[in-house]
């Protein structure tokens, strides 16, 4: 990527970001869908290519409640792997044993996933007040983003949405993005006029 230039990189166009910001410091908060990836025990982030790109051009901001469902994800995709390995007749064939399997445990991994700086980023935390609890039973009676319409599934999105306005309200001059999959967290921002 070159900045000098005003050009703008694969993965700043694929997280939307403008080149014109290049020159500010740039947040960039994400969500679960982007930073997902499941399958993987040594790495805690997916989209490696593009945010290992962007490096130095931006910081990641990642709400807390990303980093426990990510955890989640792979603690039961670990699982159902090894489920599927001790299900599988070729196992026998191999030189592991059952009980090698059977040992194999995610908090091992877990460990190191919460520990990996391979890409680096900030963590949001939600507000620790009393009033947070109060404005997610609000969101959710009111089915207010990021909410669903019409149910009150966004538990977590509320988490994760009230982390980021938390960390918006202590960036106020910066340029900040909010990169989400999910139309109901980006819903959420639309009328911030501090996120672009």
């Amino acid at each position: 990527m070159t900045l000098a230039t005003g050009r703008t990189s694969l993965a700043a166009r694929v997280f939307g970001l403008e080149s014109r910001d290049w020159m500010n410091k740039v947040f960039v908060l994400v969500d679960t869908n982007i930073v997902r990836n499941e399958q993987s025990v040594t790495n805690l982030f997916g989209s490696r290519n593009a945010l290992i790109e962007l490096g130095n051009a931006i910081e990641l901001v990642v709400p807390e409640m990303v980093i426990e469902e990510i955890i989640s994800q792979k603690r039961s995709s670990f699982d159902d792997a090894k489920q599927k390995l001790l299900g599988n007749p070729l196992l026998s064939q191999l030189s592991i044993s059952t009980k090698d399997v059977e040992s194999l445990c995610f908090d091992y991994f877990e460990s190191a996933l919460r520990q990996d700086c391979s890409i680096p980023f900030t963590i949001a935390q939600m507000p620790e007040d009393v009033s947070t609890m109060a404005t997610i039973k609000k969101m959710a009676l009111n089915n207010t983003p990021p909410f669903n319409k019409g149910n009150d599934k966004g538990f977590k999105d509320a988490c994760i949405v009230l982390a980021m306005a938390n960390f918006i309200s202590q960036h106020n001059s910066e340029s900040i993005y909010v990169v989400s999959g999910d139309n109901r967290v980006r819903d959420y921002f639309e009328n911030d006029k501090r996120c672009v």
